[in-house]
């Protein structure tokens, strides 16, 4: 027995209703299979995390997918928590343009035909394709311009600072166990890679003695200096003598 060919798609109502009966299907799949879905979710977090690392590490001219293990692979959301921020605004941006687009489909029906007729050729796509490919053109413009953005800062000398002390030399480093003021520039699953000098240094987990925070001193030097200044006396004029 044939199967039925699939319905043409002619308006963004009928892209829309098909979108919508697919994501209802996925997400009965996902109420059926819970594990699998939350592992699917996390993978991806994993991805844009890696890339994210991959993104701020090249931006200092490291090639640090040759000194990243498998798993990096894994951990890439645990070592960039941002990775779901950046999933979450994608999800809740493409619903807002769903909604926007709905709305003035309603109440502009010029609108809903010249959009018609200009997405015929979208009409003709699977629309889990089109979304796939919307989403990871959002997220690969996001992630490079938020790793970017990152990178300046840090050169910048604009992120918060830390002591480092070393229990054997840094290869490539000073000579000295104590890295006065550093910054952090990502983490993997066996390195440390810290910004001190305008240089990237890879410093091993084991070789970490301490890591103490400095951004309460940097915060605290401008506020002393302030404070000074409030309660610093003004010198009182020259009191005339009294006559008796």
């Amino acid at each position: 027995m044939s199967q039925a060919p699939p319905e043409t798609i002619t308006s963004a109502e009928g892209y829309f209703a098909r979108l919508k009966s697919d994501s209802q299907a996925l997400w009965r799949f996902a109420g059926k299979h819970p594990t699998l879905a939350i592992s699917f979710c996390y993978l991806c977090a994993s991805i844009v995390g890696l890339v994210h690392s991959l993104y701020l590490l090249g931006a200092f001219k490291v090639d640090a997918l040759t000194q990243m293990e498998l798993l990096d692979f894994i951990l890439g959301a645990v070592h960039q928590p941002i990775a779901f921020a950046y999933i979450a605004g994608g999800v809740l941006g493409f619903y807002l343009a769903f909604l926007l687009n709905r709305g003035l489909r309603r109440r502009f029906p010029r609108y809903a035909r010249a959009s018609d007729k200009h997405n015929k050729t979208l009409f003709r796509i699977n629309p889990w394709l089109a979304v796939a490919f919307l989403a990871l053109l959002y997220l690969s413009a996001f992630i490079k311009m938020s790793a970017l953005d990152r990178a300046k800062a840090i050169r910048e000398d604009q992120t918060p600072h830390y002591q480092v002390t070393a229990i054997y030399p840094i290869a490539g480093g000073p000579h000295t166990l104590t890295l006065p003021r550093v910054q952090l520039v990502a983490a993997t699953s066996r390195y440390l890679w810290l910004y001190a000098d305008h240089k990237i240094l890879m410093l091993p987990y084991n070789n970490i003695a301490s890591l103490i925070p400095l951004e309460s001193e940097v915060k605290a030097a401008p506020e002393k200096a302030a404070q000074g200044k409030a309660i610093q006396p003004k010198t009182p004029p020259a009191q005339q003598a009294k006559t008796p």
